[in-house]
């Protein structure tokens, strides 16, 4: 259901992660960044707490380059020239939360600077400029304390990494985000970050259902705003092995990844958490916090489509929509919108980031969570 002709992404190659291991390891890849030439990729691999390398060095093929170990559990990964910036979890316990940013030389494979996080990572960007990184520390909940509510201390926050000189030399700046959201504003649980051109960075607080915009030279919060809610009708809702779509979904955005459409207007993937998830993706004005477009049953109906629907998630969250991300490709301008549940990446353009138009679906592996495009190399990757 292309809306514009002659434009399509196609899949050209899949690298299980397994050949950068063995079989018989549990392994994944989750986040994934690439270095400026568009030629290496460095990804998170969690279950084996190392990160791995692979090598983009057709259209047409991705290869295994090798793994390095990590002292706890990577999260999320972005690269600046030579370098890899890894966030890693390295917490005893929910209540003892603790990370570290692991600074690898790409080319050495070997870790030359690390540094103390203060608190469990999830999500890290570095700026257009790189100046800055911005690290999303959640200090997740306990789903099996008090059915899983929120407030739980000690509460999240964003820290600020000042890329200035040595790695050895760099400094982490903490930005408080208590007191800002509706839910539980003593304990703000931050998702994901994105960095705009203008050296702002827009944090999702999924649990607490909201969203702050914070500048990274002086820390300071420039706006805040609830995510809201949203009623989507023609969705399937019942669990019964048919696709019907005569149901309706109310609840909280409660948004996942965020991304940047320009410079005044963000889009959030609606994954939900444990009270909400609408099975869309949202644009905000960054400045009022007005929504400015809802993709409502797109998603659902494009899952649909390609016959990628999971049925039986319907009394869940359907497609839940998790990562998001956004890229120029010649002379327009696009989102990606990865579907975990569906194993489908939709792609619009948004040339008009205020009027979203859905261009195709792209089929993917196993539950995509990340999504990584390589403008550079004329392609997309996904995991």
């Amino acid at each position: 259901m292309p809306s514009h002709p002659g434009e399509h992404f196609v899949r050209t190659a899949t690298m299980p992660v397994h050949e950068n291991s063995s079989p018989d390891e549990e392994t994944a890849a989750e986040i994934s960044a690439v270095t400026p030439d568009g030629r290496t990729v460095v990804y998170t691999d969690s279950p084996g707490e190392r990160i791995g390398f692979a090598n983009l060095v057709r259209r047409d093929s991705v290869e295994p380059a090798g793994t390095l170990d990590m002292p706890g559990e990577p999260t999320s990964v972005d690269v600046v020239g030579g370098l890899a910036l890894v966030a890693v979890n390295t917490s005893e316990s929910y209540t003892e939360p603790s990370g570290v940013l692991e600074v690898v030389d790409i080319d050495a494979r070997s870790v030359v600077a690390s540094h103390d996080l203060g608190g469990q990572p999830d999500a890290i960007d570095i700026s257009h400029d790189g100046r800055h990184a911005a690290v999303a520390i959640e200090n997740e909940r306990d789903e099996d304390s008090g059915d899983g509510a929120i407030p739980q201390q000690p509460a999240g926050f964003l820290d600020i990494v000042d890329l200035d000189g040595s790695p050895a030399d760099w400094q982490v700046r903490k930005t408080d985000l208590t007191g800002l959201a509706h839910v539980a504003p003593s304990d703000p649980e931050p998702e994901y970050v994105s960095i705009n051109s203008r050296g702002e960075v827009a944090v999702t607080l999924q649990e607490n259902n909201h969203i702050a915009v914070v500048d990274l030279d002086s820390g300071d919060v420039r706006s805040d705003f609830s995510a809201g809610t949203a009623t989507v009708r023609g969705v399937d809702t019942t669990e019964d092995g048919a696709i019907e779509r005569d149901g309706t979904v109310t609840g909280p955005r409660e948004p996942d990844s965020v991304g940047w459409l320009d410079d005044d207007t963000l889009a959030t993937a609606d994954e939900g958490d444990y009270e909400g998830g609408t099975r869309t993706w949202t644009a905000f004005d960054a400045r009022t916090g007005d929504v400015v477009y809802s993709s409502g049953a797109d998603l659902e109906e494009l899952a649909i489509s390609y016959g990628q629907y999971p049925e039986h998630r319907a009394e869940n969250k359907g497609v839940e929509p998790e990562g998001l991300a956004v890229a120029t490709y010649g002379k327009h301008r696009y989102a990606f919108v990865a579907l975990e549940r569906a194993n489908l990446v939709a792609v619009y353009n948004v040339d008009d980031p205020r009027r979203p138009k859905l261009v195709q679906g792209l089929p993917t592996g196993v539950a995509p969570e990340g999504v990584l495009p390589v403008p550079q190399r004329g392609g997309l990757g996904a995991v």
